[in-house]
């Protein structure tokens, strides 16, 4: 009945970290799907006439770089890391005093999203940007459930599995490898097969415990953590993608 109890209480702990950690890696995808379709969306809603071309590389080169701090500065909070370890696309061009307000600003997030969206207004105003407006919402939308997922899954980087529960389960763990080996030692008469019961009876059940310790916190800088820098470079690659002077405009069929 005791050995039930435990085991009970480490697969609840399995199952809870197995969960908060597809969870972290389902709600990061989303919040970097979101954002990259929110910049390739207003990079199609651009004015193609050659009179607004200027501008309009301009306008995307700010929208590129705001996104690739936005996401940069998302990946850093969620790993306590500083911003200098997460590569960023060269933000070369950005006001020097706007630039070194937001890199080290705690609030970071809220500024640049803050300026995306007054960066995608202005350039509505200018005709940068040519689109009906209920159209242009699109953007706003995807922005701001980007940020929500990101919320979301802070709750996951600030919020552990309640100590009590963890307590327990160690308390429990230390007092099951101390009593099984006396209890295989009374019941088995072999003490090779009295020692082998007791080994893996205990040995099994501080691995599920481990494995659940090291996948109930996804955020890190170790190899059983999410590969957030990579994750920082697709996203940066997506945005540059943008650039390639094919997608300038879409394909047409040639007569």
């Amino acid at each position: 009945g005791y050995s039930f109890i435990l085991g009970f209480l480490i697969v609840y702990r399995m199952q809870v970290s197995y969960n908060r950690f597809w969870e972290a890696c389902s709600l990061t995808n989303e919040m970097r799907g979101e954002w990259i379709d929110a910049y390739c969306s207003l990079c199609s809603f651009c004015n193609k006439s050659d009179a607004k071309h200027e501008e309009v590389l301009a306008f995307k080169g700010l929208l590129m770089r705001l996104f690739s701090m936005m996401h940069q500065g998302a990946i850093a909070k969620l790993c306590l890391m500083e911003v200098e370890e997460v590569p960023i696309i060269d933000p070369t061009g950005i006001e020097p005093d706007y630039l070194e307000f937001v890199m080290h600003h705690p609030e970071k997030m809220e500024i640049l999203v803050s300026w995306i969206e007054q960066a995608i207004v202005a350039a509505a105003q200018d005709d940068v940007i040519v689109v009906a407006p209920p159209i242009l919402s699109r953007a706003f939308h995807e922005l701001s459930r980007g940020m929500v997922n990101f919320n979301s899954v802070m709750k996951i980087r600030n919020y552990a599995l309640p100590f009590p529960i963890v307590q327990m389960i160690q308390c429990l763990m230390i007092f099951h490898a101390c009593v099984t080996p006396i209890i295989s030692s009374l019941i088995m008469y072999n003490w090779r097969w009295a020692g082998m019961l007791a080994f893996s009876s205990v040995f099994s059940l501080w691995c599920i415990n481990y494995i659940a310790m090291e996948i109930e916190q996804p955020f890190g800088d170790h190899y059983n953590n999410l590969p957030v820098i990579q994750m920082q470079h697709e996203f940066n690659k997506g945005l540059l993608l943008q650039t390639d002077r094919l997608l300038w405009r879409g394909a047409e069929v040639g007569m």
